[in-house]
């Protein structure tokens, strides 16, 4: 058994191997400090007194050679070195933060969570739980709601469904796999659409809108059809299920992202105005870490994302 002393190659490989790396205590300390603005804060979360606090940061910034904090009376503050330093240590802490819990999830038996927003979410994932649970049995699938960007290096999400109009090109940590084009539709309820031709009886009509996309709306409708929208009738509302709501109980044309969509269309709670359908920029993503993206849990969960959104078909018109 090696007692790790000199000649030791796991011990000469622990010696260049993170030789500028101070004790990991001194940096949770760092990290709750710089958090929190103060070092008496920052010993209440850590159990300790202020000059424990006072000592290791002290410890910290001699093992560094440079000052973090400046220090008045009874106040703090990040030095510009430590303002830089706290990024890369919050950082840092995160992942492995992140990484730690997983490994305890992953213990116990394999656990995905995929964040999306609330509408894909209940339209889609929640209904085809089972056909996930025949491809990947023992694995134990979360779908969680956001309508934040959820940083996928950093919370604990292990997938995400996104639009975007392309994918980021200054973040090489992770895979964008298309899912599908986004295409831009008129709809409104059945009952709504035997009275309504397009595009001259769309000035007459009511219009449901999202309250901070109806700018945007118009212009896409006046310039598709060629004509000037100025709805006499407006009803503007606050969240997309809301405005598809609203459509469906007859109360205005509204717009519809497809496939986002699409299962509304197919079962006939909305049908779609011919003539009005257009390619918008963006698409439909699955989103993952790139070193996660051959975990056979991983693979498991894109196949069965991507299956979903093959059986949709965004460029037909339902009449």
């Amino acid at each position: 058994m090696s007692t790790g002393g000199r000649g030791d190659p796991c011990a000469e490989a622990g010696d260049a191997l993170f030789k500028n790396l101070p004790p990991l205590q001194l940096l949770l300390t760092f990290e709750s400090a710089a958090r929190l603005g103060s070092f008496k804060e920052a010993a209440g979360e850590l159990h300790v007194t202020p000059s424990a606090i006072s000592q290791q940061i002290r410890a910290l910034e001699d093992a560094l050679g440079c000052a973090l904090f400046h220090r008045r009376h009874r106040e703090v503050t990040l030095s510009e070195l430590g303002r830089r330093y706290a990024e890369s240590v919050t950082e840092a802490l995160a992942v492995l933060d992140r990484d730690s819990h997983r490994l305890r999830q992953d213990a116990r038996e394999p656990v995905l969570r995929v964040t999306t927003e609330g509408f894909l979410a209940n339209e889609y994932l929640v209904p085809n739980m089972p056909a996930f649970r025949e491809l990947a049995p023992g694995v134990d699938l979360r779908v969680e709601t956001s309508m934040a960007l959820v940083d996928l290096k950093r919370e604990p999400a292990d997938a995400a469904i996104r639009w975007a109009t392309k994918p980021p090109d200054d973040d090489p940590t992770l895979l964008y796999a298309r899912l599908q084009p986004q295409f831009f539709q008129l709809v409104c309820a059945p009952s709504m659409a035997k009275d309504l031709t397009i595009p001259q009886g769309l000035g007459d009509a009511p219009i449901v809108c999202l309250e901070d996309r109806y700018d945007a709306f118009r212009t896409t409708v006046s310039e598709h059809l060629k004509m000037n929208l100025d709805p006499k009738d407006l009803l503007l509302v606050d969240t997309f299920y809301g405005m598809l709501r609203a459509a469906e109980n007859g109360q205005g044309v509204a717009f519809g992202l497809r496939p986002m969509i699409d299962p509304w269309l197919r079962d006939g709670r909305l049908v779609a105005l011919p003539g009005t359908q257009t390619q918008v920029p963006g698409a439909l993503y699955f989103v993952c870490l790139k070193r996660d993206a051959e975990r056979p849990e991983m693979r498991a969960l894109h196949a069965w994302i991507r299956g979903m959104f093959q059986t949709t078909s965004a460029a037909p018109e339902v009449a």
